[in-house]
């Protein structure tokens, strides 16, 4: 008896350990307190208070992430390949990019039309804030630019362009200052040499919404014009919506985007109403623009039913991009009425 007695001591006492909770458990029939009139509004002026805490510690957005007035239709003419997407490659162009430091060299050559051939090279350095830029080609044209962004989220353009005119060189200045300094806004003053003086201001009215106007000065004609954009986006940024009058001459322009992301494709339907060589009328441009798997791209467009676009880009070798991958691209453009076509094939290394 003493013996089992003994053994029952020694014998440790065993250890409950308690279980973690994995998940919170929530009575369901508990009801949450309900909230008094100023406990509610105290509670949204804590959270406004502290969203707008959080926006100042970021700062002012980056330039290019600017709802501007000229960038009002980016996205449809991104599918579309109107407006600064519309270069369209005729012929042969083997363009050939390496970069030593901070300095980027592109030497480009384009086989087509005899009068048009030609070979550019060009030198882009880049800054902490700024870009400078330099490019020749054979038919004597010289291109400088300079751009530089600041802290307050402003960017300053200035391009020079030389190019024959004739028996003489014709210059071109253009500059761009492009401001935010007001909250959700912004202001850009552009002016073309002997061309045109523009300022416009884009404003964002509610989260999505933004509404602007551009007065323009033609100093050959001495006339002052005005012209009205709104555009719209929903918060996942799947569907946007674009629209431009402009009073003076009647001319309007619609234009609704969506991207669906579960199949990587971007579609864009753009209505408008323009001057053309048969007078002003009606055109409807409709573009669809798939990523395809390994990072190819099909971008096709119909253009008022009157011309037909197609480009198809893909890679070939690696996956870094001036280093061991091949850019092959060909592009398309048939023109319905003539029956004119034309092709280009683009490889850039």
């Amino acid at each position: 008896m003493l013996a089992q007695w003994f053994k029952k001591e020694e014998q440790p006492q065993e250890v409950k350990q308690e279980k973690k909770k994995t998940r919170m458990v929530v009575d369901p029939e508990a009801a949450a307190p309900a909230l008094s009139a100023e406990e509610a509004t105290a509670k949204n002026e804590a959270v406004l208070e502290k969203k707008l805490r959080d926006s100042l510690k970021e700062g002012p957005p980056h330039p290019q992430n600017m709802v501007t007035y000229d960038g009002t239709f980016r996205s449809a003419q991104r599918v579309l390949m109107d407006g600064n997407m519309a270069e369209q490659v005729d012929g042969l162009n083997v363009t050939m990019s390496r970069n030593v430091q901070n300095t980027m060299v592109t030497s480009k050559w384009l086989f087509g039309n005899p009068q048009m051939s030609h070979w550019e090279l060009s030198l882009q350095m880049n800054g902490f804030s700024d870009v400078t830029s330099v490019s020749y080609n054979t038919l004597n044209r010289w291109q400088l630019m300079y751009q530089r962004m600041f802290r307050s989220g402003a960017m300053g353009v200035m391009q020079l362009l030389s190019q024959p005119q004739g028996d003489q060189n014709a210059g071109t200045f253009f500059a761009l200052v492009q401001y935010p300094w007001v909250h959700g806004g912004v202001t850009a003053l552009q002016y073309v040499k002997q061309q045109s003086v523009a300022v416009s201001h884009m404003q964002r009215l509610i989260r999505g919404v933004y509404v602007g106007s551009s007065l323009n000065f033609d100093p050959n004609t001495k006339a002052t014009t005005v012209s009205y954009a709104a555009s719209a986006s929903n918060p996942s940024k799947t569907s946007s919506f674009a629209a431009e009058i402009k009073p003076h001459n009647g001319e309007w322009k619609v234009a609704y985007s969506r991207a669906d992301w579960g199949t990587d494709q971007e579609m864009t339907a753009q209505l408008e109403y323009t001057e053309k060589r048969s007078g002003k009328m009606s055109l409807l441009s409709v573009g669809l623009r798939k990523q395809l798997i390994g990072g190819g791209v099909v971008n096709c467009v119909v253009s008022g039913f009157s011309k037909l676009r197609a480009v198809v880009e893909m890679p070939f070798g690696g996956d870094r991009a001036g280093l061991n991958q091949l850019m092959m691209s060909y592009s398309l453009q048939y023109d319905i009425p003539t029956g004119g076509l034309k092709q280009g094939v683009s490889f850039v290394l």
